[in-house]
């Protein structure tokens, strides 16, 4: 586990702590730039592949001077290599991995006091860094957040303003970040971007955490956005886990500033707009159905292909999703590991949605 401290001193010293002992012991791993560490950290990402690949974002702070930085380690900290270092007054918020890029590409918000703030980028693992910012209104001074749609990497979503100038919203790029425009989420000009997860399932729903406004869902991709503070007592979220499925149920965990930490389902659109749309028996066949846990999908035109299947509980609740780059074979065999029980099959297909209940037995 990695963890990081800001200081004082006198009690945490500066710097990237590392625990191989699920946390009973810390190791502080620097980058040591100085008598005090004097490096101020805000932004850490893990690749998902290796262990000791890590990138930290921040500052310098004191006698080292107030650059913006970035380090990278690929030995798990216990050496650093420092891959950028910006102008003075800047400070890296966030840092996140493409997960499609071999972790080749690493996205970067960052905020500026007395200049323009957003995203950078590298795209050769971490060595060089641009700025992409077409469309983000050039007296923004803080980036908080960026992400990008793991089924299309060329989806963007990153947070800007609530710095006091610009209201706190999110920006979407679908072009990989050639331009970005901003969605409808509109709160408060102190209230920050501090973090943006991506249903695992549904890539149209999407949750925003804020550092006033507690955390906010959309459910069409960042077109409409709506409050998501039921059971939630503090509006400075901090920041959310990975989302993780524990009994075929996907949920994830939100970090406060002042209530510790709480954890929720990952939500989805209900299935009652799904369930009477169109039969596919003429388009596809499903069997075996009743089936003991696999099943096939055949495809009667062999010169179209399925966009996407999801399965869904009776209460409507998605614990199965497969897209379109699943489905590369006129007949395509899902393997679902399901209790026995009743569930919901929507299948995506030529445009149109078609729904059929699908048996699990014991």
């Amino acid at each position: 586990m990695y963890a990081w401290s800001n200081g004082p001193s006198s009690i945490a010293q500066e710097g990237l702590y590392k625990s191989t002992d699920g946390g009973s012991s810390w190791d502080n791993k620097g980058p040591n730039i100085g008598g005090l560490f004097e490096t101020q950290i805000f932004g850490l990402v893990a690749s998902a592949t290796d262990p000791n690949l890590l990138f930290i974002g921040g500052n310098n702070f004191g006698a080292n001077g107030w650059e913006s930085m970035i380090y990278r380690t690929i030995d798990g900290g216990e050496n650093w290599q420092n891959v950028y270092m910006g102008p003075e007054n800047n400070s890296f918020k966030y840092l996140f991995i493409g997960p499609n890029s071999n972790d080749q590409t690493i996205y970067s918000a960052y905020g500026n006091q007395s200049d323009h703030a957003g995203f950078m980028r590298s795209e050769d693992g971490g060595d060089t860094w641009t700025d992409f910012n077409a469309g983000i209104p050039s007296n923004n001074k803080w980036g908080g957040a960026i992400v990008c749609d793991p089924s299309n990497s060329d989806i963007l979503y990153g947070g800007i303003g609530g710095y006091g100038n610009l209201n706190g919203t999110i920006y979407k790029s679908i072009d990989g970040g050639g331009l970005w425009t901003q969605t409808s989420l509109n709160i408060s000009t102190y209230s920050k971007i501090s973090d943006i997860l991506i249903s695992p399932v549904n890539s149209n729903v999407l949750y925003a955490a804020t550092t006033q406004s507690g955390v906010y869902v959309s459910f069409d991709a960042g077109g409409a956005w709506e409050a998501a503070n039921n059971g939630l007592p503090a509006i400075n979220v901090t920041g959310f886990s990975n989302a993780f499925m524990v009994n075929d149920i996907w949920s994830f965990i939100a970090s406060t500033f002042s209530n510790s930490t709480f954890e929720t389902e990952v939500a989805e659109p209900g299935i009652s707009s799904i369930q009477n749309k169109n039969d596919g028996s003429d388009y596809f066949t499903l069997f075996p159905n009743p089936s003991r846990g696999e099943i096939s999908i055949k495809l009667k035109n062999k010169n179209t292909a399925i966009e996407s299947v999801s399965i869904y509980t009776s209460q409507g609740r998605l614990i199965k999703y497969f897209d379109s780059c699943y489905f590369y074979n006129p007949v395509t065999k899902i393997e679902l590991e399901l209790t026995p029980n009743i569930y919901l099959c929507k299948i995506v297909y030529n445009g149109k949605v078609y729904t059929s209940k699908l048996v699990i037995l014991e």
